[in-house]
């Protein structure tokens, strides 16, 4: 799609903007582009497949890893 490039701006500079729709509807899209396929994981898991029991165990780690370092504070960094 082409818009004229003051619709464009406008759209680029609402992405971020923290809570603008925009910026909302983005992440949504990326929210339900990772989480459709874990979901779809943990079906397949339940169900038994031990691939999908591996990945999942694998991303959950990941998962928690990234969380962690999110809430760490600074100072946990240069203790």
């Amino acid at each position: 799609m082409e818009f004229p490039p003051a619709v464009a701006a406008a759209f680029i500079a609402l992405a971020d903007v923290p809570g603008s729709i925009v910026a909302r509807l983005i992440e949504e899209g990326h929210d339900n582009g990772i989480a459709t396929p874990q979901m779809k994981l943990q079906e397949a898991a339940a169900a038994g497949n031990i691939d999908a029991i591996k990945t999942l165990r694998g991303i959950q780690r990941e998962n928690r890893f990234n969380e962690f370092i999110y809430y760490m504070d600074d100072d946990e960094f240069t203790g």
